[in-house]
């Protein structure tokens, strides 16, 4: 309610890929859900459900909500909720999902042409040449017709949706600067510094390690020098 009353959009991570919920991929690592566990319907149902509540809150759901493969699913859901947006902070079911038909998944960018913006799903702690390769494997994705491939080894194994100029601009660009603006806005330093160390202080607990070592911490000391 705070976000929706002073006009901050929110990013939101909904659910993981479809596999997660089959019982094999991912159960090594812990990744696997039960039947204990939520469902991905309902955590879909709740995004809407908040949506809803809050109709002048702009939502933007990650990795396309982890619906790539189910477009139907996924345009109903955009089209329910006009303050809905999608971004395609990478994953490899994203890429492969979305090359299973490339005609069908260039119509739904063509028709939600204003509701879906980009991401790479990188940050400072990934090396700056795995920010470079997914950077390179969407632009591939959507600004070519060609097979490519996935890993680089020939294999042809994707296949770009050929995107128009017009689309892809607000895709990289317009979309953004719709909902935040075209300026960045001044950053408030010393609610900034209070915030990351806020966090810094749960990480230090959850984790056990001094709050200057922990990422918020970190960022907090960068703040610092900032403000200095």
């Amino acid at each position: 309610a705070r976000a929706e009353k002073v006009g901050m959009p929110i990013i939101w991570h909904v659910a993981d890929p479809a596999d997660f919920w089959k019982g094999d991929a991912g159960r090594s690592k812990g990744w696997t859900y039960g039947s204990r566990d939520v469902s991905k319907d309902q955590l879909h149902k709740e995004v809407e459900n908040v949506a809803k509540r809050h109709p002048k809150l702009i939502i933007i759901v990650a990795h396309f909500s982890f619906l790539s493969g189910e477009l139907e699913r996924a345009a109903k859901l955009l089209r329910a909720c006009p303050n809905l947006y999608f971004d395609t902070a990478l994953g490899g079911e994203l890429l492969f999902r979305l090359s299973d038909d490339p005609a069908r998944s260039r119509r739904f960018f063509e028709e939600f042409q204003d509701r879906l913006l980009y991401g790479t799903d990188t940050s400072d702690r990934n090396h700056i040449s795995l920010a470079r390769q997914k950077a390179r494997l969407i632009r591939r994705l959507l600004e070519t017709d060609k097979p490519f491939s996935y890993s680089g080894d020939g294999k042809a194994d994707l296949h770009g949706l050929g995107l128009s100029k017009a689309i892809l601009v607000k895709f990289y660009a317009k979309n953004f600067e719709t909902i935040v603006g075209p300026e960045p806005r001044r950053v408030d330093l010393k609610k900034a510094i209070a915030y990351s160390e806020r966090c810094a202080r749960i990480t230090a607990k959850m984790t056990g390690r001094a709050m200057e070592d922990t990422s918020p911490g970190k960022v907090a000391e960068a703040f610092r020098r900032l403000a200095r």
